[in-house]
């Protein structure tokens, strides 16, 4: 196996599994997790939000949504933001949403360098119309 596809593994895998896994917390009711998201003002959400974390966890290991992809990523910063404005923010997040924007960057280096464009992606998608 070629180092860049050990890259691009380990940038989709392990991202992948620890958003699964805070996801699976949060649907069994993990005390620390349901806790720390109650602080947050969060809490009667807590299991829509570990079904979504799941969701985007599929998302991220399946490439033919890699657009979609980037919605976690979103939806990651946005939880950072959230985390921020409450005084709660902890260098958990960093570490999925780091690895994503290095798995993202690895697969389609355009959609960082190249303006209003939707990545290759989006382009091959769309060229049998």
């Amino acid at each position: 196996m070629s180092p860049m596809k050990i890259a691009k593994t380990v940038t989709v895998w392990i991202p992948a599994v620890l958003i699964a896994l805070s996801g699976l917390a949060k649907l069994v009711g993990n005390p620390q997790i349901v806790e720390g998201l109650a602080k947050l003002g969060v809490q009667p959400y807590v299991p829509p939000l570990g079904a979504m974390d799941v969701a985007f966890a599929a998302l991220i290991v399946v490439s033919a949504t890699f657009n979609s992809d980037s919605c976690s990523r979103r939806a990651t910063l946005r939880a950072i933001a959230t985390e921020l404005s409450h005084g709660a923010l902890s260098v958990n997040p960093f570490i999925p949403i780091g690895l994503l924007w290095t798995g993202a960057f690895i697969r389609d280096r355009s959609i960082f360098f190249e303006p209003g464009h939707a990545g290759r992606h989006a382009q091959n998608r769309h060229a049998g119309d």
